[in-house]
Order: structure tokens, then sequence, then C-alpha cells
């Protein structure tokens, strides 16, 4: 024989013993079914979560996006703001002393209207002086000659703003 050929080897049989035929068992079928319910809950359960899952992330685009315009908008808004702010501080400026001005103007206007008051009180009483009278009525007169003086001193600042002129405003 050589080492090319391979002599050919007869098959010889082996007793064995009859194979014993398993049987299922009720609770083989009972672990079989509780493991395919686990499976199809676990089943169950990963499409939920990622349908929970995709639902958020969408909101978080959503909400970014929105977030971003909202910036947008805040921003033009912000602009805006400084925008106006600086052309009111640009007209504000000469009016200051105009409002000053105006203040004065209805501090005397509440003094002439308590002189009024005064007068009146005065008028009424059937027993008062006419010196008391005489004083509250040259009272009054001072203080509409102080009006008519302060009034006209605001007319010409607001002219002198109306025609541009902020020097003459002060």
């Amino acid at each position: 024989m050589t080492i090319n050929q391979i002599e050919p080897i007869e098959p010889v049989a082996v007793p064995t013993e009859p194979t014993r035929r398993r049987t299922v068992r009720p609770w083989h079928i009972v672990v079989l079914l509780v493991g395919a319910l686990a499976l199809a809950g676990a089943v169950v359960f990963t499409m939920t979560a990622s349908s929970d899952r995709d639902d958020a992330t969408a909101s978080r685009h959503r909400a970014e996006h929105q977030l971003r315009f909202e910036r947008g908008v805040l921003h033009r808004a912000r602009a805006d703001l400084a925008e106006e702010r600086a052309i009111a501080g640009h007209v504000a400026e000469p009016m200051a002393p105009v409002l000053t001005s105006a203040q004065g103007l209805i501090d005397l206007a509440g003094r002439a209207l308590t002189e009024a008051r005064t007068m009146q009180s005065v008028g009424a009483t059937d027993d008062a002086p006419d010196d008391d009278y005489n004083a509250a009525v040259d009272r009054a007169n001072e203080i509409a000659t102080q009006y008519n003086a302060m009034a006209d001193a605001l007319r010409q600042q607001l002219d002198a703003l109306v025609e541009g002129d902020s020097s003459q405003v002060a």
C-alpha cells in the first residue's frame, strides 16, 4: 500500500439501544407561552418607546425652530428699540426745559385756584372786612400776572422748539 492509496473500510454495525421518545409536558408549554408573551411585550414596549422618542425628537426640533425664530424677532425688536430710544433722546432733550416751565405754570395755576377759593369764601361771608377781600383780590391779580408772564415765556419756548432753534428753549 502506498501513501496515495486508501483502503476502503467496511462499515461496522454498532448495536444501539432504542431511543426513548421524550414527551412534551404541560409545564413546557406554559414556559414557552410565558416566554412568547415576554417577547411580545418587549417588542410592543420597544415600538412604543421608539415612537415616543420620535415624537419627542420632532417636538424638540419644532421648539428649536420656534426658539430661533423668536430670537430673531427679539434681536430685531432690540435693534428697533435702540433706534427709537436714540430718536426719542434727541427729541426729548430740547423738551426738558419746556416741561419744567409747564410744571411751574401748573403749580402757579394751583395757587391761583387756592386764591380764587379764598376770595369766594371771604366774599360769601357777610361780616368779613373789605380789606380781607381786597387783599385776596390783590394776591389773585399778582398770581394772574405771574401766570401770564410764565405762559408767554412757555409760548416763546414752544415757538422756538417748533422752529428748531433749541438755543432759545433754555
